[in-house]
């Protein structure tokens, strides 16, 4: 089990973060929901929880996750059904059916060790079925030290799976996102947002095993 260091002890600055994010987060929902199949989605590194719930808000079957134990019984406070997972041997630990898997800023993605993010892609390989959804949200700012979209391309292409789209978010600083008008923001994010976005969004889909037809998912989302 990887653990990257956390600590209870991080908890208050981890909601002082998800709290400033908040408003960039409902923004961002509505734009994230057509790209998921119908079905039951897991979240995997979920954090405080913040994802899960806007989705689940919006009437969606959502399971947030968690490796660390403290951010599991935060989450449940919450009245999220959250699980203690491990992004790593999601297989030992999925609990149903999922037909999505969703990952923001993940440790075991964002990390410069491509041995552990290949791992993290095979896991999510076998916790999905063929034509399931993996929807990764990368930080792409400058001068990072982690993993870069150019590297996921290519070990997602090697776990087996194919890309549906791909796109930046988050034209401005998160605390914007509470000052302006929605109108505003969307606009930037749909237009400036898609070009110079500080987040890659990544729709990746299994594919079948060679030979395997593909079985048929009604799609709730684009293919362009």
């Amino acid at each position: 089990m990887t653990e990257f260091h956390y600590v209870p002890g991080v908890l208050p600055t981890m909601l002082a973060t998800t709290r400033r994010q908040r408003a960039k987060d409902a923004l961002f929902i509505p734009t994230l929901v057509p790209y998921f199949r119908p079905g039951p989605i897991l979240e995997i590194g979920a954090g405080c929880g913040q994802l899960s719930e806007l989705l689940a808000a919006r009437g969606l079957d959502v399971t947030p996750s968690d490796v660390q134990p403290f951010l599991v019984d935060f989450m449940l406070s919450r009245g999220l059904q959250a699980r203690i997972m491990d992004a790593t041997d999601l297989v030992s630990g999925i609990d149903r059916h999922y037909t999505n898997v969703l990952a923001q800023s993940i440790s075991v993605l964002i990390t410069p060790d491509l041995e552990l993010v290949e791992e993290t892609y095979e896991s999510v390989h076998a916790a999905l079925p063929a034509g399931g959804r993996f929807i990764f949200i990368l930080p792409n700012l400058w001068g990072e030290h982690w993993s870069r979209a150019r590297d996921h391309l290519r070990i997602a292409d090697r776990a087996g799976f194919d890309l549906v789209h791909r796109f930046r978010h988050q034209i401005l600083p998160s605390v914007l996102y509470s000052q302006l008008p929605g109108a505003v923001l969307r606009a930037a994010d749909g237009s400036l947002g898609r070009l110079l976005g500080i987040r890659w969004v990544f729709i990746f889909e299994r594919r079948p095993a060679a030979g395997v037809e593909r079985p048929a998912i009604a799609d709730a989302g684009s293919e362009d």
